[in-house]
């Protein structure tokens, strides 16, 4: 987020490494550009006492209420990544029916995002875990704990 000494950006327009090194990313959504200002001031601090600025860290979060319908996204799930069903199922009809799905992003058995569909609690209840890229069997057990929702489905590519 630091273009130059004494010079930081935030939202739109701010890239920034990705954090498994694949090049630069950058995010278009609000919430991010929130949390790039709180950088942005830490980055200015840290420069004005002599000190490193702390790397921008975080777990994007993307959502769109599409009538009464909330859609979000946690993480950074790739093409590659298995859906992994933790509550509702992904079965297209069941979808349809419900309205309901909570889907864990896993990459080599472990959280690297989270797909919401009418579900906004226990989406939120992961973000801890895909930040640290926790085992899938951890955000089973949690939400196992007390989340609201259908129970775990089936896994799907």
């Amino acid at each position: 987020l630091r273009a130059a000494p004494g010079i930081v950006g935030c939202g739109d327009l701010a890239r920034w490494p990705h954090p498994d090194g694949q090049g630069l990313v950058r995010l278009e959504h609000w919430t991010n550009a929130a949390e790039q200002g709180t950088q942005a001031a830490r980055a200015l601090l840290a420069e004005a006492a002599g000190a490193e600025p702390p790397p921008f860290q975080t777990v994007p979060y993307v959502w769109s209420d599409q009538y009464d319908l909330k859609i979000q996204v946690l993480g950074w799930p790739g093409p590659e990544d298995e859906l992994v069903a933790l509550q509702g199922s992904l079965d297209p009809e069941d979808l349809v029916e419900t309205r309901r799905l909570l889907a864990g992003v896993v990459r080599r058995g472990r959280l690297q995002g989270a797909i919401g569909i009418g579900l906004p609690r226990p989406l939120m209840l992961l973000r801890p875990l895909v930040q640290r890229a926790a085992p899938l069997a951890e955000a089973v057990e949690l939400l196992s704990q007390g989340a609201p929702g259908p129970r775990p489905g089936r896994a799907a590519r």
